[in-house]
């Protein structure tokens, strides 16, 4: 294909393209986006093409094949998404205090200092710095469910160390 031949095949062909993946996407940038990378595909593999038939048919099935692959992505990619904020609950929906004495932030620090210096670690990457637990198992290179484990362990250290606050 020559540049005026693929030039006149976009022409004709771009709006239409468009229109469909946007039909599909329900996103007018996600469904330009996905054209244009079509078209330049096609520009780019032009020597190894052999579309005999209808460049039409070729095209439509392209988008729509490309917004399906789109789709199953951006799916598996909120699933992650979602596991991930999850993961990420702060102390404060975890851990549920309530006291009158102003110096519960004490001892709380002072608990969890008192905690082995790992499971402290891990308490700290994963409550103070937010970290997730596959994010705090890659930084120590251990498993998720070890991460796990320690905080569950760090947590009942925590309510046999604080015994006078109330957890929910």
């Amino acid at each position: 294909m020559d540049a005026s031949t693929f030039e006149t095949v976009f022409k004709k062909h771009y709006q239409l393209l468009c229109l469909q993946a946007y039909s599909m996407l329900n996103d007018e940038p996600a469904a330009k986006d996905l054209v244009q990378a079509l078209f330049i595909d096609l520009w780019e593999k032009r020597a190894e093409l052999d579309i005999r038939k209808d460049v039409t048919s070729y095209l439509w099935i392209s988008v729509r094949n490309r917004c399906m692959t789109y789709q199953r992505n951006k799916a598996n990619h909120d699933k992650k998404v979602a596991a991930h904020e999850q993961e990420k609950l702060p102390v404060a929906e975890e851990i549920r205090i309530r006291t009158d004495g102003p110096d519960i932030a004490d001892k709380l620090a002072a608990a969890i200092s008192d905690m082995p210096a790992r499971r402290s670690l891990i308490f700290q990457m994963v409550y103070i710095q937010g970290l997730a637990y596959q994010q705090a198992a890659d930084r120590l290179s251990i498993s998720k469910n070890s991460i796990k484990t320690q905080i569950k362990i760090g947590l009942q250290h925590l309510r046999l160390k604080l015994g006078g606050v109330t957890w929910d």
